[in-house]
């Protein structure tokens, strides 16, 4: 699905993000407003003309709901048309993996998709969710489609490409963090996003921005570079213009 090529780039291919933490104050993203205009203006230049603004929702850590986040990005939509950048904002969440998710589900609270039935997921980064692919099923007979966020960061997976196409043939998508192929996370997710390309198991990619200098670096020549080539399937899934 994904490969590498040699031609010059001006900027991305693909103009939809589907994973940043842009909208101010809701979680260890951006903090205040000036940031997040920061972000969007980077993101501009880099050719990007709609995000999904995904805040974390991880029990009291991150109790964010549909209706704060959906306040915040209305506020934060009409700033960008007050600035002049020309990005339009959606929202939707990041949902982390764990009981107090399973209970919501359970529970029919509805969940902040992207669009369609699309929904983002994280697990934990220091050990392997003991219950995921229960949740991979009950996510899908409540009718949502799970997209997994960097999978190439949850290194007790390691690079063993079976792993990942169980979790796909049980109906995970997977969705690649553009800077993980710059070493942005380190040498093993690096090595891991990269077997993932070679294998083509990714299904979309997304910056998972959450600072100025984050989104500045979707023009870095290295993030460019590994970006040539690729065909995710953001622009033809979530683009909503």
């Amino acid at each position: 699905m994904f490969g590498f090529g040699g031609k010059k780039q001006t900027g991305l291919n693909f103009s939809c993000d589907i994973h940043c933490h842009i909208l101010p104050g809701l979680d260890d993203g951006s903090q205040t407003v000036e940031d997040s205009l920061a972000m969007a203006s980077a993101m501009a230049q880099a050719g990007i003309k709609e995000v999904y603004a995904t805040p974390h929702i991880k029990a009291d850590v991150y109790p964010n709901t549909l209706e704060t986040i959906r306040e915040k990005a209305l506020d934060f939509s009409n700033l960008l048309i007050r600035n002049n950048i020309g990005i339009k904002i959606n929202f939707a969440a990041e949902y982390f993996i764990d009981m107090f998710f399973i209970e919501k589900l359970e529970a029919g609270e509805p969940l902040l998709t992207l669009k369609d039935n699309y929904l983002l997921v994280e697990s934990s980064m220091r050990r392997e969710p003991m219950f995921l692919y229960d949740v991979i099923f009950k996510l899908q007979n409540k009718g949502y489609r799970p997209v997994m966020a960097h999978p190439e960061r949850y290194l007790y997976y390691g690079k063993n490409p079976d792993v990942f196409r169980k979790m796909k043939k049980a109906g995970c998508l997977l969705q690649l963090n553009l800077f993980s192929l710059s070493g942005h996370y380190g040498k093993e997710a690096k090595g891991i996003a990269e077997m993932l390309v070679k294998n083509g198991l990714y299904d979309f990619v997304g910056s998972d921005a959450h600072k100025p200098e984050h989104a500045a670096r979707m023009m870095d020549k290295t993030v460019l570079k590994n970006a040539s080539g690729f065909m995710p399937g953001n622009d033809a899934v979530f683009r909503t213009a």
